[in-house]
């Protein structure tokens, strides 16, 4: 088994516009368009790189070769901008990932 460290490596070099989201121990990624990271039915669910966001900014504080990657990357524009601009990324992570048991909206498939 990859440990979530291997695992979003793994899927930071197959899949084109990756977002990585943290449910309990697991990893799970989707290949869509960006999300709205402070959602509140996902902000507890989503996966933060500590090491960027806790780090320098314009520095590859965690020196995965992406500057800045604290919610994922940008294949598409090569940049680690990952903020839904249209709710369709929301929208798709919700269905998987919204926090359960708590008021809002749904409660995602994990």
């Amino acid at each position: 088994m990859l440990s979530p460290k291997t695992l979003a490596i793994s899927i930071y070099i197959q899949i084109g516009s990756v977002r990585i989201i943290h449910l309990n121990v697991y990893l799970l990624c989707t290949s869509d368009k960006p999300i709205f990271h402070f959602y509140p039915d996902l902000v507890r669910n989503i996966w933060v790189n500590r090491a960027e966001l806790d780090g320098i900014a314009g520095v590859d504080d965690d020196n995965n070769d992406y500057v800045d990657d604290v919610y994922g990357w940008d294949f598409a524009d090569n940049d680690s901008e990952t903020m839904d601009i249209d709710g369709h990324g929301t929208y798709v992570a919700g269905i998987i990932a919204a926090e359960g048991n708590n008021g809002i909206d749904i409660a995602g498939l994990c």
